[in-house]
């Protein structure tokens, strides 16, 4: 390995285990907001409907909306886990490799394409996807709750 090689793998290593913290915070802390925030607005408005309304009076439609909202904001939960998971394994994994090489004194050309392949697509969000959703599902609620249905 040249030093110029060990160079560039000293250089994604340290990017790689900066990204990690960076990975994990951000995930970990958006994802408690957000969910919290979906969660309680959309079971909050299905809670205070039932409540101020009289059992025969009481808007089925905007409960739906609400309902799903809440189905939404869990599922949303759900991926995210599942999502930050993957991406964490493939960034750890990735950093290994470098850290392999680095210790072999080797440069793999596999390093290159395992970082290429981690850029980001549009199934990468489909938890903030589902958000969005929960979201919008809490907005047609309330519009069909302001209607009377």
């Amino acid at each position: 390995m040249t030093g110029q090689e060990e160079k560039v793998l000293d250089l994604l290593r340290t990017h790689l285990m900066t990204s990690e913290g960076r990975h994990y915070d951000q995930v970990a802390t958006t994802l408690r907001w957000l969910m919290a925030t979906l969660f309680a607005a959309n079971g909050g408005a299905t809670l205070a409907l039932l409540q101020a309304a009289p059992q025969a009076d009481i808007a089925r439609t905007a409960l739906g909306w609400f309902a799903a909202g809440v189905f939404l904001s869990i599922l949303m939960g759900l991926l995210s886990s599942f999502w930050g998971h993957r991406a964490s394994v493939r960034v750890t994994t990735t950093r290994f490799k470098i850290e392999r090489a680095m210790l072999e004194g080797a440069m793999n050309p596999e390093i290159l394409a395992d970082i290429s392949a981690q850029k980001s697509n549009w199934k990468t969000w489909v938890p903030s996807y589902v958000g969005i959703l929960s979201f919008a599902c809490f907005s047609a609620g309330m519009v069909a709750a302001g209607l009377g249905r």
